[in-house]
């Protein structure tokens, strides 16, 4: 668990890069890392616009069956993005597309936002997790 600011987020976006080029290969790794810095600034941006303070968020990622998982959670408030975005909203349509699967979830306690990305079995290197607390 970290706390939800920019500097957090960028910091977890460089951890992350770093384990991902341990474990996929130079162009996976690229693409997850943008999925999960879109989905870390979410975070940072929306998540916790009616607090006072940021709140907290969790990132895990995982290497198992051929599969990268990662899941980023936070503590705040989901906001549904408006009809018009001007040049922004574009975050969550960027993941979908550098991402196997995404899947947001919505609960009381706060959002949970699910990737995996298929590999193609001679880029796995070694089964591998990571966790941001």
């Amino acid at each position: 668990m970290v706390c939800a600011t920019a500097q957090t987020a960028t910091g977890l976006r460089r951890t992350f890069r770093r384990w991902a080029d341990t474990v996929v290969d130079v162009d996976t790794a690229e693409d997850l890392t943008l999925a999960v810095y879109e989905a870390l600034i979410n975070v940072v941006e929306h998540a916790f616009t009616a607090h006072p303070a940021p709140g907290s968020l969790w990132l895990h990622a995982t290497v198992a069956d051929d599969q990268v998982l990662i899941t980023i959670t936070d503590n705040g408030t989901w906001q549904y993005p408006p009809d018009n975005t001007g040049n922004r909203g574009r975050g969550l349509a960027l993941i979908h597309q550098l991402t196997t699967h995404a899947h947001v979830e919505l609960n009381s306690r706060g959002t949970t936002v699910r990737l995996q990305h298929q590999l193609r079995p001679q880029y796995t290197i070694r089964s591998h997790s990571s966790s941001a607390r």
